[in-house]
Formats: structure tokens, sequence, C-alpha cells
């Protein structure tokens, strides 16, 4: 680079190599900074990616969760009646048991 730039053998003039470091620095540098902006838009995109599968996965972890609660409160609607249904057999079973114990009873008491 030396050479093409500055036509000639190798220079003592402080100012020649001062100009090398200026053009090195500013060609490396501008180098390293588109470098720098493309890393930073490919992170960006993988980025964009990953919250876009994190918010799918979100989206659907919550219409999972929504028809889990659904199925619990079917579930819940259930038991109720089941229990209600349990509580009202109980009764019945108590009122046959007192009409069929005065029906084999004597009236006097005596069996």
């Amino acid at each position: 680079v030396y050479f093409y730039h500055f036509h000639g053998e190798l220079s003592n003039n402080q100012a020649n190599w001062s100009s090398l470091g200026s053009f090195l620095s500013g060609t490396s540098g501008t180098l390293l900074s588109a470098c720098s902006i493309f890393a930073l838009i490919y992170t960006l995109h993988i980025t964009l990616k990953n919250n876009e599968k994190t918010h799918n996965l979100t989206m659907e972890s919550i219409k999972n969760n929504e028809r889990q609660i659904k199925n619990m409160e079917k579930e819940f609607s259930l038991k109720l009646f089941e229990s209600y249904i349990d509580a009202f057999n109980s009764i019945l079973e108590r009122k046959i048991y007192a009409i069929n114990k005065k029906k084999h009873s004597s009236p006097g008491g005596f069996h």
C-alpha cells in the first residue's frame, strides 16, 4: 500500500509516515464501521425473528390456557352437579328409609 501510494523507497520523512498512518486508519476505520453496521443489522434481524417466534409461542400458550380454563369450568360445573345429585339422593334415601320405617312399625310400638 505504501509503495503504491507514495511511489518509491521507504521514506525517512515523518510526514510521509504520518500520511500513511492517516490513510490506513481512515481506510480500516471505515471498513470496520461498515462491518459493525452490517453486524448490527444482522443482530437486529435475528432478534426480530426470535421475538416473532416468542410472540407466536406466547399466543399459542394463551390459547391453550384459555381452552384449559374452559375445560376446568366445565369439569367444575359437572362436579358441582354431581354433588347436588348425591345430596339429593342422600335426602331421598333418608325419606324412603323413614317411610319404610313408619310402615313396618306397629301402632302400639310393638313389632
